[in-house]
């Protein structure tokens, strides 16, 4: 019985053991036409003999080689933590208030702003007071929130400039026993660097970037935040975590941005009144790096904004401006086929499935996986119910829409490991394929039973199974 323990690809290296003992205890199968160098056993003998470091390396067992590899990137790690500066990482934006000010209004100021600290504006004296200090004051000392807040900063700031490394302020950090630094130019206040973010720095480079997001006040805050989503992926990668895990966390946290992108931008009246929608691979969960847009609006039924083109073309190109291309079909809100109102979509829905056509298919896929992310869910709702319902009633367009799906080509990935062959169809025969190389077709249920009405899912308003997930499972 054949079992499949290890694939490669494009410069990988395989069977070094073989050439070491002598003899290969392992088949290797193509499933395409392949062009392979083979080393001569004496050649690679005589190179390990001179580089006694690379023997021991193929001497080592998987685990050995794993935590080899680690410790490099652990290395690469710290080396980088150690010529960082403190513009490199995360610094939350300055918020001031005056030394007249209540304990009360302090605390409403951290609060609005979501920070630990504030800094107080006395004369030509700047300090600073914290949430601990505040805690302090009206539990401890039972003072009353209505005293001025003056008296209880600290003026005597410890800081450091921007273009400082980031090694030395953990130091100062350590030296002083403070949680935060004050990071100034000459007069000039950037901002607050808290420790929890240099330390999140050091562990993972992630800078808390849902906090991060929460607290943006700008969009100039969220290109800060969508900019780490690199660092992110490539840490979890590093530290073992599976693909889908990163999928669904990275898939979160741009929602969380696009969310706050769109609070950002559009007013609260049309915030009630629309529904932003990400599509294709961002609604389905299935993105990891930074891939082109694919998003809609929905409005509600009735409503209309005068400056609607507008904001939906600044909220485009802040999403170009924070590292997402523009996408090639302009599937884009602003593009106004895709930001219209629940009447509107309904009637594209039906020309989809009752009247398709070639683009409609691609455009009813792309809809198919419409996930909301900000405003008001329930104008998706109606829509998708109306969706299922044409389904429902108009079965025909299964077929249709399965025709127009295998035109294309096995996609990159996993199933390009099959190379499917095909016989002449002979008079009363059907035509047969088979995977050469004792490979073996596994066997998936994307949502269908088996033996089932194909239509069942879709009729009684069910969603179908995701099939990413629906793969993974198995």
């Amino acid at each position: 019985m054949w079992c499949v323990i290890a694939l490669y690809g494009a410069e990988d290296v395989f069977d070094a053991g073989a050439l070491l003992e002598g003899t290969g205890i392992h088949s290797f199968v193509v499933g395409k036409p392949t062009h392979c160098l083979q080393m001569p056993r004496p050649v690679f003998l005589q190179v390990i003999q001179n580089h006694p470091s690379l023997a021991a390396f193929y001497n080592q067992k998987i685990s050995q080689r794993l935590a080899t590899l680690r410790e490099i990137d652990d290395r690469q790690e710290l080396a980088t933590f150690t010529i960082a500066r403190i513009q490199d990482v995360y610094i939350h934006p300055p918020v001031f208030v005056t030394a007249e000010a209540s304990i009360h209004e302090a605390a409403l100021a951290m609060k609005t702003h979501k920070i630990n600290s504030v800094l107080v504006q006395y004369g030509d004296e700047v300090g600073i007071v914290t949430a601990t200090d505040l805690r302090e004051a009206a539990i401890i000392q039972r003072r009353s929130v209505d005293e001025a807040i003056g008296p209880l900063a600290t003026y005597d700031l410890i800081g450091m400039e921007p273009g400082d490394f980031l090694f030395n302020a953990l130091l100062r950090m350590t030296h002083h026993n403070v949680n935060r630094l004050v990071i100034r130019d000459s007069k000039t206040i950037h901002g607050i660097l808290e420790q929890i973010d240099l330390l999140s720095y050091l562990s993972n480079h992630s800078h808390l970037i849902a906090l991060q997001i929460d607290r943006a006040r700008s969009q100039e805050d969220l290109k800060w935040a969508s900019h780490d989503l690199v660092n992110v992926i490539r840490d979890l990668h590093n530290k073992g975590i599976k693909i889908r895990y990163i999928m669904q966390l990275v898939s979160e946290l741009n929602k969380k941005l696009l969310r706050k992108l769109f609070a950002l931008i559009a007013p609260p009246e049309l915030l009630e009144n629309a529904c932003l929608l990400v599509l294709g691979s961002e609604g389905r969960e299935e993105q990891v790096l930074k891939t082109d847009q694919d998003n809609a609006l929905i409005l509600r039924d009735g409503f209309s904004y005068p400056d609607l083109e507008r904001i939906t073309h600044e909220f485009t190109e802040s999403l170009i401006d924070f590292g997402y291309p523009r996408c090639p079909g302009n599937i884009m809100v602003s593009n106004p086929y895709w930001s219209k109102s629940v009447a509107a979509f309904k009637d594209e829905l039906f020309q989809w499935i009752v009247h398709p056509t070639h683009d409609s298919f691609l455009q009813f896929a792309i809809f198919f996986d419409a996930t909301a992310v900000a405003g008001d869910e329930n104008l998706l709702r109606h829509v998708k119910d109306h969706m299922y319902r044409l389904l429902g009633d108009h079965r025909s367009f299964y077929s249709q829409f399965a025709k127009s799906t295998v035109a294309f080509e096995t996609p990159l990935g996993f199933f390009t490991n099959f190379v499917v062959e095909k016989k002449p169809r002979r008079a009363g025969h059907q035509e047969r394929r088979h995977f050469p190389h004792r490979s073996r077709c596994p066997q998936f249920g994307l949502g269908i039973p088996a033996a089932a009405d194909p239509y069942r899912g879709p009729h009684h308003g069910l969603k179908p199974a995701q099939p990413v997930q629906a793969l993974l499972r198995r």
